[in-house]
Order: C-alpha cells, then sequence, then structure tokens
C-alpha cells in the first residue's frame, strides 16, 4: 500500500489550523495522516515541548514512513493504526481534530493521480469516511476544541456542510482555492457530469480547464 503524499489539500489544512488559537497544551489529533506533513508542520510552528501529538492512519506503511519523518521534531507522539477515529476510541478532551481521510467521490479518486494504490473507500459521494468520523467527534473533541476537514467539490460538498451544520454549534468555512483538475480526470470527464447531475458537485469550466475548489471547515461545538 503506498503512502499519500501531501498535496493542496494538506497545505490548506495546516494553514487553517495554524490560523487558530490553540492552548499552550493543546492535545491534537491527526487522522488519515499519511507521512505525518500536516503535523510537522504544526509542530514546526507551535513546537513540542507542551503540546501532545496523536497521528493514526489505516495504513501501516504510512504509520511506519510517519514515525521515521516525525522522529526528531515530535520524539514523543504517539501513534496508532486503523481506520477513522477507531483507534482513539477510548481518548477524550482532544484540542484539535485534523480530519485529512480521502474525502472525494471515489469514482475520482480512481481515474486520478493522488490515490495510486491509495485506499479511498469514500464511496460515491464521498463522504463515507466523513460520517463514520463524525459519529465519534462529540466524543472526543473537548468543550472549547477545534475539528478541522477540507470540504472538496469533488464530493458532495452540500451535503457535507449539512453534515457538519447539524453536528456542531459553529462551523466557518475558510481559505477557499479553485484549481485545475488534472488530465487523468479531465480524461474522464464523463464521469464528472454524472457526478455533477447526481450530487450537484460543483466545477467551473475555464480557458479549456475544469475546476474544483476546496476549502476548509473549522467547527466548534
Amino acid at each position: 500500500m503506498a503512502v499519500f503524499a501531501p498535496n493542496l489539500t494538506s497545505k490548506l489544512l495546516a494553514k487553517s489550523v495554524l490560523e487558530q488559537a490553540l492552548p499552550a497544551t493543546a492535545r491534537v489529533l491527526e487522522i488519515g495522516c499519511g507521512s505525518g506533513w500536516i503535523t510537522q508542520q504544526i509542530a514546526s510552528k507551535l513546537g513540542s515541548q507542551s503540546i501532545k501529538y496523536h497521528l493514526s492512519d489505516i495504513s501501516d506503511e504510512a504509520i511506519q514512513e510517519a514515525k521515521v519523518q516525525l522522529l526528531n521534531d515530535i520524539p514523543k507522539a504517539i501513534y496508532r493504526v486503523g481506520p477513522g477515529l477507531k483507534p482513539w476510541s477510548t481518548e477524550s478532551d482532544f484540542d484539535l481534530i485534523i480530519n485529512d481521510i480521502a474525502g472525494i467521490a471515489d469514482s475520482i479518486a480512481q481515474i486520478s493521480p493522488w490515490y495510486v494504490d491509495v485506499p479511498s473507500y469514500a464511496g460515491r459521494d464521498g463522504l463515507a469516511n466523513t460520517r463514520d468520523v463524525l459519529r465519534g467527534i462529540p466524543g472526543l473533541l473537548a468543550k472549547q476544541g477545534f475539528y478541522a476537514a477540507p470540504v472538496i467539490s469533488l464530493a458532495n460538498a452540500n451535503e457535507h456542510k449539512r453534515l457538519l451544520e447539524h453536528v456542531f454549534r459553529t462551523v466557518r468555512y475558510i481559505n477557499r482555492v479553485w484549481w485545475p483538475l488534472p488530465k487523468e480526470i479531465l480524461n474522464h470527464s464523463s464521469e464528472l457530469d454524472l457526478l455533477v447531475a447526481e450530487f450537484g458537485i460543483e466545477v467551473k469550466r475555464k480557458y479549456g480547464s475544469i475546476l474544483a475548489f476546496t476549502e476548509v471547515a473549522i467547527c466548534e461545538l
């Protein structure tokens, strides 16, 4: 199983999280951590002396790579292998939970360059993983904590927002970026058209390219 490489979504998540005010002794959890790049960016800004970092991924290979990448920056990080929030079911009171689990429609993931030998399991509308995670968030997030997740228009973004706004008292959408789809997806644009018709997913056609957006939801209970 390959390890998901950092991309625009990873960068937007790191940027958005670092714009929030966290306690000096925060407990941070990243699920779907891949190589641990997002947590590494956070630790490089906030340090690792007082903040406790927790990372998990469905891929043992990803966790092993994260341990190597973060060994010097976060020597005391805690790692677990498993899907979604399942590895942390006995924990509570995380001040920040970052969800970087696959969140685009499976049919798009399968023709994209991002998920080669990397599992997606996000379902037809791209929200299967999101639904599972949101069921467990209230029991794990601290009272004044933040949940951060990408909202991507290659999934049913309107339904994603409805789910978030059902669980959380406050939801803010920040740092939206429109970006061109890679040629691998353009070569299968009929599948994209089906998803537009089925879920109303939002894309723009401009100068011969098709653009999708990514933004970050910052949520509080």
